[in-house]
C-alpha cells in the first residue's frame, strides 16, 4: 500500500517539441553511444525477413549484438533520412542475419523508421531491450504496434506524430516511458500503464487529443511531472486500483480531475470543512477504512488536522498530507494526527514552519517534502518511516538537530536529503537510532558528509554505522550504541574528539578509524580483539582503559603517543611483557567492578509508555564507569544509551533490557518487559468470540489498527470475530487474531 519505488530523474520543460522535427545525426549516436556503449568500430548490415529488407548496425561483435539503423545527415544535401524506409506490415526478427552469422537484435537505433509514412503496422520481437529516441516518430499511416516483453524503456520521441495510432499496449516489462514518446498520438483513445512502469516523464502524453481514459494497474503508482499529460487532467478519466488509492491521490496524480476506483467504480471527490481542503476515497467494503487526504489551498497560521472528517454518513480517516498541500503557504505550526501514513512531495515546500511533530504511523516522507522551511530548527523521523525520498529536508537553513529514532527496521534514504546550498549540513546534534541502507547515503564520501554534527550520538539498533563523519572538525561529543561489532576504517578520522568510549560489543577498530582527532583519553570494553594500523594515531593521548583480559592485536604504528595505560590487575604482566605496542605504555591496574545493581525486576507499559531505568555500579570509583543497555525484542521495548525504555508493543513474545558493562565477566542487570491491562490478549480462530478475554457479547468496543485507524466503532462480538489474522486495538487492549 505505501510508496515503496520511486527513481530520480531530470528536469526537463514543458515545452512540446514537433514530432516532424528531425533529429541531428551527431546527437543521435551520442544519446545511443552512451545507451549502450556504442563502439568506434560499429558497422552496418542489412537483412531481408517477411518482404522487408533493413539495414541493422552491430554494436557488440563479441555479443553479437545490433540495433536497426538510425536516422542520417547527409551533410551534401542537408538533409536527415530515417535509417529505414519502409512501408506496409514491418515484423522485425529476433535474430537478423549477416550472411551465416546471427545477431541479437536488441535495440531500436534513434530515428530508424521516423516518418514512414507508409508503415502500418509493426510486430516487434522479444529480443527487445529499447526502443530508441524517435524510432517510429511521425509514423503518421501508423494504427497498430505489438511492442513485446522485453522492453524496458520507451525512448524519448519514440512514437511521437503517429496521428493515427489508435491503440497501443504497454507490457508488464516497461519501466520507463521518456519525454514525448507518444506525444501528438491524436487518435489515441485509451492507455493502460502496468505495474512495470516505474517513471513517466514530461509531455510523454502530450498532444493526445483523443485519450479518454488512463488505467493504472499497481498499487504503487509510477512517478509522473506536471506536464506528463499536459492539456489531459481536465477531461480525461484515471482509473486506479483501491489498495494503491491512497498513494494516487497523494501524488501528482491528483493532477487528474476525474479519478475512480477500479474495483467498486466510484469517483473520488473533493470537499472542504472551512479550513482545509480534502480529497476523500470511499472503500468498496462495508467494514473497509474510508480514507482522506489534506490537499492544496490557501493556508496560513496555526493548522490542526483533525483525525477524521465525516461526509455523506461516511467517517475518512485523515491518511495523507497530499502533493503541495501546504506549499508554500503560511503556515506556523501544523498538527498531524497518528492517522497520517504518506507525507507527499512537496507537502510543507518553502513555509514559514516553525514546528512539526510526526506521529508513529507516518511510513513515508516525499520528495522536498520540507524543502525550504527555513524557520524548522529541529525534526524526529519517527520508526514508523520506512523511506525518506531526495531532498526532502534540503535547504532548511534554521535546522540544528535531526533525530532518527529507534527502529529494528533500516531506513532507506537518499544522499541528498539534508543539503543546504549543496553543502553539506552542519548541526548541533545527530541521533541515529537505526540502521540507514541507502547506498548513495553509505558511498557519500567520507571527506564530505552530508551531515556533520557537532554532539553524534548512534542508539542500541545500530549494527552497521557505515556513516562517514570524517574530517568534520565540528565533532567533539561521540556515543556509541551496544549494537555495534565493528568500527570502519577512517569513520571519524580528522574530528575534534577529545575522548572516545568504545562500546561493549566492538571486536575490531578499523584502520584510522580515530586518527587525528584531540584524544587524550580512551576507553574499550573487554571484547576488543584487534586494532588496525594508525587506529589511534595523530591524537595526544594521556591515558587508555582496556578491559580486556588478553592484550588486543595492535601494532606499534596504532598510537603516536603513549601515555598511562590502565588494564585488568591479573593481566598487568601480560600487557607489559608484549612486543606489540602496550610494551610502549606505563602499566597501570583497573580500578575493578565488583558489583552492578538496578531499581527494579520488571516493567511495563502502554504503546509509547517510556520508563527511565538506572543502575549503580559498586565501587562507585570505578576506572570504567560507562553502562551500555540493550534490548532482546526491539519489537516490543527498545532503550536508549541512557536507560529511557520506550514500550513499542508491536508483537508478542519475551523481551528483556539488559544493562552491562565494558568489564570482562562483567555482571548485568536484566528488567523483564510485561504486558499491563494494556498488554496483548490471544484471540484463536476457533470460538474467538469466546475468548473475547471476558467481554460480554453484548457489550459495544471500539476496534482499532495500531497505527490508531478505527475500523469499527461500537463493535459486536460478530464484528470481533470477522477480524482478518493481525494486531488490533480493542476496547482499549491489544489483541492479537489468529
Amino acid at each position: 500500500m505505501l510508496l515503496k519505488k520511486r527513481i530520480i530523474y531530470f528536469a526537463h520543460t514543458n515545452s512540446i517539441p514537433n514530432t516532424k522535427h528531425k533529429m541531428k545525426r551527431k546527437l543521435i549516436l551520442t544519446a545511443l553511444g552512451i545507451l549502450i556503449g556504442l563502439p568506434i568500430w560499429a558497422r552496418d548490415f542489412q537483412y531481408t525477413y517477411e518482404g522487408q529488407t533493413i539495414t541493422y548496425t552491430v554494436i557488440d561483435e563479441e555479443m553479437k549484438e545490433c540495433s536497426t539503423k538510425e536516422c542520417w545527415y547527409d551533410e551534401n544535401s542537408g538533409k536527415e533520412f530515417p535509417g529505414n524506409q519502409v512501408s506496409g506490415k514491418l515484423v522485425l526478427p529476433a535474430t537478423p542475419m549477416d550472411g551465416n552469422t546471427k545477431y541479437n537484435l536488441r535495440w531500436m537505433g534513434g530515428g530508424s523508421f521516423c516518418d514512414c509514412s507508409g508503415l502500418t503496422e509493426v510486430t516487434l520481437p522479444n529480443s527487445l531491450y529499447n526502443i530508441g529516441s524517435g524510432a517510429f516518430s511521425g509514423c503518421t499511416g501508423l494504427t497498430k504496434v505489438s511492442i513485446p516483453n522485453s522492453v524496458t524503456r520507451i525512448d524519448w520521441n519514440a512514437f511521437g506524430g503517429c496521428s493515427n495510432l489508435t491503440e497501443v499496449i504497454i507490457p508488464n516489462s516497461v519501466q520507463i516511458i521518456d519525454r514525448v514518446a507518444f506525444s501528438n498520438c491524436s487518435s489515441l483513445k485509451t492507455v493502460t500503464i502496468p505495474k512495470s512502469v516505474q517513471a513517466i516523464y514530461d509531455s510523454a502524453f502530450a498532444g493526445c487529443s483523443s485519450l479518454g481514459s488512463v488505467t493504472c494497474l499497481s498499487n504503487n503508482p509510477a512517478l509522473i511531472e506536471e506536464g506528463s499529460f499536459p492539456g489531459l487532467y481536465e477531461k480525461v478519466k484515471l482509473v486506479i486500483p483501491e489498495a494503491g488509492a491512497l498513494n494516487y491521490v497523494c501524488s501528482e496524480w491528483i493532477l487528474f480531475k476525474n479519478i475512480f476506483l477500479a474495483e467498486s467504480g466510484e469517483a473520488v471527490s473533493t470537499i472542504s470543512d472551512g479550513t482545509l481542503n480534502y480529497v476523500l476515497i470511499p472503500s468498496s467494503k462495508a467494514d473497509g477504512i474510508n480514507y482522506s487526504v489534506v490537499s492544496a489551498g490557501d493556508y496560513e497560521g496555526e493548522i490542526a488536522i483533525p483525525e477524521s472528517i465525516s461526509y455523506n454518513n461516511r467517517t475518512y480517516y485523515v491518511g495523507g498530507i497530499g502533493w503541495k498541500a501546504f506549499c508554500q503557504n503560511k503556515v506556523l505550526n501544523v498538527s498531524i494526527p497518528n492517522t497520517v501514513i504518506l507525507i507527499a512531495d512537496y507537502a510543507f515546500n518553502s513555509t514559514p514552519l516553525k514546528n512539526i511533530t510526526l506521529p508513529e504511523s507516518v511510513a513515508s516522507i516525499g520528495t522536498a517534502a520540507f524543502q525550504g522551511c527555513f524557520n524548522l530548527k529541529e525534526i524526529s523521523i519517527p520508526g514508523s518511516v520506512n523511506i525518506i525520498y531526495s531532498a526532502a529536508f534540503a535547504d532548511c537553513r534554521s535546522l540544528n538537530s535531526v533525530r532518527f529514532e529507534d527502529s529494528p527496521t533500516p531506513l532507506q534514504i537518499p544522499n541528498n536529503v539534508f543539503v543546504f546550498n549543496n553543502k553539506p549540513r552542519p548541526l548541533d546534534e545527530l541521533y541515529i537510532g537505526r540502521n540507514l541502507t541507502n547506498s548513495d547515503f553509505r558511498d557519500l564520501g567520507y571527506r564530505s558528509p552530508e551531515l556533520r554534527p557537532r554532539q553524534l550520538i548512534i542508539g542500541n539498533l545500530v549494527t552497521d554505522p557505515f556513516y562517514r563523519f570524517s574530517q568534520n572538525e565540528g565533532l567533539t561529543n561521540l556515543t556509541l550504541g551496544s549494537g555495534i561489532t565493528e568500527i570502519p576504517d577512517n569513520i571519524f578520522n580528522g574530528c575534534s574528539l577529545e575522548e572516545v568510549v568504545v562500546p561493549v560489543n566492538v571486536t575490531t577498530i578499523g584502520w584510522g578509524a580515530f586518527g587525528n582527532n584531540k584524544l587524550t583519553k580512551v576507553s574499550m570494553g573487554s571484547n576488543v580483539t584487534v586494532i588496525q594500523d594508525e587506529a589511534f594515531n595523530g591524537n595526544p593521548i594521556s591515558q587508555v582503559n582496556v578491559a580486556a583480559l588478553t592484550p588486543p592485536e595492535a601494532s606499534e604504528l596504532v598510537f603516536s603517543d603513549y601515555g598511562q595505560l590502565f588494564v585488568p590487575a591479573e593481566s598487568i604482566g601480560t600487557y607489559g611483557n608484549t612486543s606489540q605496542c602496550w610494551g610502549n605504555f606505563e602499566s597501570n591496574t583497573l580500578v575493578a567492578l565488583e558489583d552492578i545493581k538496578g531499581n527494579g525486576e520488571s516493567i511495563s507499559g502502554k504503546v509509547g509508555d517510556t520508563v527511565q531505568l538506572s543502575v549503580t555500579l559498586i565501587p562507585e570509583n570505578v576506572t570504567l564507569p560507562y553502562v551500555f543497555w540493550y534490548s532482546t525484542n526491539p519489537n516490543m521495548a527498545t532503550v536508549d544509551n541512557n536507560g529511557l525504555v520506550t514500550m513499542v508493543n508491536k508483537e508478542a513474545g519475551n523481551c528483556k533490557i539488559i544493562a552491562t558493562t565494558l568489564y570482562a565477566n562483567s555482571k548485568t542487570v536484566e528488567y523483564n518487559v510485561v504486558s499491563d491491562a494494556s498488554g496483548v490478549f490471544e484471540i484463536t480462530s476457533d470460538d474467538r468470540a469466546d475468548d473475547y478475554f471476558g467481554v460480554e457479547a453484548t457489550k459495544s468496543n471500539d476496534i482499532f489498527t495500531l497505527e490508531g485507524v478505527c475500523l469499527k466503532r461500537n463493535a459486536t462480538k460478530d464484528d470481533v470475530d470477522a477480524l482478518a489474522p493481525g494486531l488490533y486495538i480493542v476496547a482499549g487492549k491489544k489483541v492479537v487474531v489468529k
